[in-house]
Parts: C-alpha cells; structure tokens; sequence
C-alpha cells in the first residue's frame, strides 16, 4: 500500500476482511514492513474453490479502507504418496494414499477411488483436512502394470 498514513507497528492495528469463495478457515495475515509511507503485507489464503476474493484491510488508527480483489485459482488434486509403492497383478494388496487439495470429506462412502479405470474396494477414510486427505484401499485384481 503507498501512502498509508500511518506506520503500523503489528498485525494488531490491521483489520482484514475477506469475502469470495468458502474459505474452510480464516485467512492469516502477516506484516512484512511499514512507514508512513508504504505498508506491506502478506494474507494467506486457505485452499478454496475457484472464484475472486476482495480483500480489505483497514488500519487502526483509521486512515482509509485499502481494498483489491484477487483471483483464487483451484488448487490441483496431487497424489502425494502410496504406500506400499508396488503390488502384484494378483490384487489384494492393501494400499495407503495421501492426497492433497482433494475436498474435505466425512466418510469413505464419499470417495470415488480407481486404480487404472477399475474401482478399488475396502476404502477406507483414515483422515480428512482442508488441505489433505489419506485412505486406505485394496488394489482389485488384474490391474495393468503401471497403473
């Protein structure tokens, strides 16, 4: 921000208001530097669906409302790991998937999970977040090496 007006020595003397997408959690804010002069800043964002976030941050004492609106671009769901890293075609083997950006989830029965095309049985939900999921299935029979 140019021109603040103020020097704002802690996140205490800022009041962020954000609207936009559901946000499963508030957003954080944390203050980089400030003079009179030109204020900087960091908002982090929780993962969201896709949409335009308005920022407004207001400094205390009350010099002027500091607005701007930013694009909030769907986060990618990542396979971060699968434990064990191989299985026999036979099937049976129970594996452990942890995935990120994934929406948040209650119960297995909400989970769709395939192995090269063909649906994997025995899910089961070991835990679920903002921001990440894991879950156990059993690899089915007959599964394409590679997959």
């Amino acid at each position: 921000v140019a021109d603040p007006g103020v020097t704002i020595l802690s996140t205490d003397s800022l009041s962020l208001s954000v609207s936009g997408p559901p946000f499963p959690s508030a957003p954080s804010l944390a203050l980089i530097h400030s003079t009179k002069t030109s204020l900087a800043v960091t908002v982090t964002l929780p993962a969201a669906p896709a949409g335009t976030a308005s920022i407004a941050l207001t400094p205390t004492p009350f010099v002027s409302i500091y607005n701007v609106s930013v694009p909030v671009l769907p986060q990618t769901p990542r396979i971060t790991s699968v434990q064990p890293s191989s299985a026999t075609s036979a099937g049976g083997t129970v594996v452990t998937v942890t995935a990120t950006f994934l929406p948040k989830v209650s119960q297995a029965t909400d989970l769709a999970v395939t192995l090269g095309g063909t649906g994997m049985s025995g899910v089961s939900l070991l835990w679920s977040e903002d921001e990440s999921t894991s879950l156990t299935a059993t690899v089915p029979g007959n599964t394409p090496a590679g997959k």
